[in-house]
């Protein structure tokens, strides 16, 4: 299955689960190569200061888009390129 972008994959997920965006367990990786940067649901994100091998679990935020549906990801919103 492919999809035009990363929030018509997530919208799809939610769907097929049939559950609210707040229940589904989901991570997104901006860049494989380097594992610096992750976002977590909200049903993960307590979890997720519990791992050791994780550093600097911000603040639960809501997940925002590109006009072309992509996820925003904490150096697009300070004004750097995800390269």
């Amino acid at each position: 299955m492919t999809f035009a972008s990363e929030k018509e994959m997530l919208d799809s997920a939610f769907r097929a689960l049939k559950r609210p965006p707040h229940q589904v367990r989901w991570m997104a990786v901006a860049n494989t190569l380097e594992l610096g940067e992750v976002r977590v649901g909200e049903a993960l994100w307590e979890e997720a200061q519990t791992w050791p091998d994780v550093a600097g679990v911000g603040a639960l935020r809501d997940v925002t888009f590109t006009a072309d549906g992509d996820l925003v990801w904490e150096e697009e919103e300070e004004g750097k390129d995800r390269g």
